[in-house]
């Protein structure tokens, strides 16, 4: 024995702790007892009875036991160990650290406790049956902190079996892996996102399509492919500079995200050109997508203090009809694009067939209304305004009308639009409130210096920075007066932002009046009201069917003379058709009344004659 006082073998001892050397010199660790023996005749000490345990293993085991526990402990990664049914029954410091609990706190749970509820339950029910089946298994989740923080952690989760192959128990090593997934994130948004605009750059836009594609042929459905090449942008780079034209690239992708829908994708796919992705979308959705393109694009872009106007050139291809594969879609798409740049630009070509033949009427009627004015097609006619209480003829809208060699007449709700998408409608409107002008000078004579001439103009034109100046140029060249000009808007222009009030404002100060168009149709509104120097409301003559009847619209006939009354405005009911349709509205105070009652409208040289018996002209006074 050694490392030890010699013992006193006279006096008895227990469970003393010795390191002994085995005869192969290996050390070995015992625990001893000993009971010393007597002579009992001569109370003579004569030996001594003793046992020893080897307690080697045991004394090996607590010491890898502990290098394990402490091992665990202060291992960086979290640890926990579970029992077989997934109670908690030991977690480490760095699972403390990393997720905000005391041990005590999760001690007896289970961890669901961490669950964030963005995993898919899937991977938890994977996860359980290899684990119950003995088998590993590792994955990435997205857990919570106690705190209510989301994290992102690497798990290996391993059974525990005994001897017999049984589970006991679960250990799982988690690592926090949030600001890898942070930099891999990043990683891939910088390879997948166009660093001009912030959009999708062409890698993502071809999956996204390969993806809506594999979507339409499991629901049935059908999408389109938009191709939208900037019209002559190297002049833009050539005058303005690069960094004037990724102002206007960058503009022109949030226009283009304005005008799609929020589910279809925006992409750029380099240089000038970009795409729209859309699924599950019909021909309408279509078509109405890029009439909303046009007009997003109707309005200078602004870059290096210059207006600039940028126009596009769109190509769609309509899929699975066109093609089942982005190659060939994104080459019908260039084609359809190339056969709007063969027209001039700023117009939309479908490669589908039969939308494509729609498309080409669409592009030969808007060839035709660019020579209408030339070729004197477009013709004014004007519809009179009642004054209900009077009887008195108080003036008249002024429409413009085409009638075509070609195509002979097209309706108004066909050609307007496409005046507007076009842009031609600042020429047409032009000329329109000229002729009108020049009209209602003409029958001042007749029908009194108080005759009002209502002429409706467009967005775009009030949009243009001269609007007013043209308005008052043009009252100032026909020698009317301006209390003789009404300017008609419609009530959806009311919640255009880019629609600057102080062009009517100034038209306002000199005495042109301002009425709102089909009021009650869109989105009606006082705070709207308020922007605009508003002078009439027209009531829209989808409201004068039941009028007669007392129905509901009789109510809301009622409520807008209410309120046009306590706002000072006058009213116009238009649309007006039967005796009881105008006795109605004068019981309801109503101003003035329009419609086929008194005459439809009528070009300029049938407009006195076709006047309603019972209605007189103004009073010269």
């Amino acid at each position: 024995l050694h490392d030890a006082p010699p013992p006193d073998w006279r006096h008895p001892f227990r469970d003393m702790p010795f390191l002994a050397t085995a005869r192969d010199g290996s050390p070995r660790h015992l625990l001893i007892s000993a009971l010393p023996m007597f002579d009992t005749a001569a109370e003579v000490f004569v030996g001594v009875r003793a046992t020893a345990e080897d307690l080697t293993r045991r004394r090996s085991d607590e010491e890898r036991l502990s290098k394990l526990s402490m091992a665990v402990e202060q291992n960086p990664t979290a640890v926990v160990i579970t029992d077989r049914n997934g109670v908690i029954e030991y977690v480490n410091q760095s699972f403390v650290v990393t997720t905000g609990y005391l041990s005590e706190e999760v001690l007896g749970r289970t961890p669901a406790i961490l669950k964030s509820g963005h995993m898919p339950r899937s991977i938890y029910c994977d996860m359980w049956k290899a684990l119950t089946a003995g088998q590993q298994w590792r994955g990435e989740l997205y857990n919570r902190k106690k705190s209510g923080e989301g994290y992102w952690e690497y798990t290996v989760i391993s059974p525990i079996l005994d001897k017999k192959n049984v589970i006991t128990h679960f250990v799982a090593v988690k690592e926090n892996v949030t600001e890898r997934k942070k930099f891999e994130e990043e990683r891939l948004r910088q390879g997948n996102e166009d660093a001009v605009t912030g959009l999708p750059n062409r890698v993502l836009a071809l999956d996204r399509l390969e993806q809506t594609l594999v979507r339409i042929q499991r629901t049935g459905s059908a999408g389109a492919l938009l191709m939208i090449d900037l019209d002559q942008f190297k002049r833009v780079n050539d005058v303005l500079g690069h960094i004037a034209a990724d102002t206007i690239l960058r503009e022109a992708g949030g226009r283009l995200t304005a005008a799609v829908r929020p589910e279809d994708t925006v992409a750029r796919l380099g240089g000038n050109e970009f795409c729209v992705i859309a699924g599950d979308c019909n021909a309408g959705d279509v078509e109405g997508m890029t009439r909303r393109i046009l007009r997003e694009f109707g309005t200078p872009f602004s870059a290096a203090g210059h207006e600039i106007f940028v126009t596009p050139s769109v190509g769609v291809t309509v899929f699975p009809d066109d093609g089942r594969v982005p190659s060939d879609l994104m080459r019908n798409a260039d084609t359809a694009v190339y056969r709007v740049k063969e027209m001039g630009g700023n117009a939309v070509q479908f490669f589908t067939p039969d939308m494509n033949q729609r498309a080409n009427e669409r592009a030969r009627l808007e060839a035709g209304l660019h020579h209408a004015l030339d070729r004197g097609e477009l013709q004014m006619y004007y519809q009179p305004m009642i004054d209900i209480a009077s009887g008195q003829v108080t003036g008249a809208e002024a429409l413009m009308r085409w009638n075509s060699a070609e195509f002979g007449h097209i309706p108004p709700d066909r050609f307007i639009p496409l005046a507007e998408t076009s842009g031609l409608i600042v020429r047409l409107g032009s000329w329109a409130l000229k002729t009108a002008c020049l009209q209602a000078a003409e029958w001042r004579d007749t029908l009194g210096p108080n005759f009002r001439m209502a002429v409706n103009v467009s967005p775009r034109q009030i949009r243009q920075r001269e609007f007013a100046e043209l308005v008052l140029r043009t009252i100032e060249d026909t020698g009317i007066l301006p209390h003789n000009i009404e300017i008609e808007i419609t009530e959806n222009l009311l919640m255009d932002s880019k629609v600057p009030s102080g062009h009517l404002n100034r038209l306002r100060s000199v005495g042109v009046s301002l009425s709102i168009d089909d009021f009650g149709t869109g989105y009606s509104s006082l705070s709207y009201l308020k922007r605009f120097p508003v002078d009439t409301l027209k009531i829209d003559r989808s409201f004068m069917s039941d009028l007669a009847g007392r129905g509901t619209d009789a109510a809301l006939v009622e409520t807008i003379i209410s309120m046009a009354q306590c706002l000072k405005l006058q009213v116009v009911a238009e649309g007006v058709e039967t005796h009881a349709q105008l006795e109605a509205l004068k019981t309801l105070q109503c101003n003035f009344a329009q419609g086929f009652l008194f005459s439809g409208p009528v070009p300029a040289s049938a407009f006195l004659e076709t006047l309603p018996k019972g209605t007189t002209p103004l009073n010269r006074t």
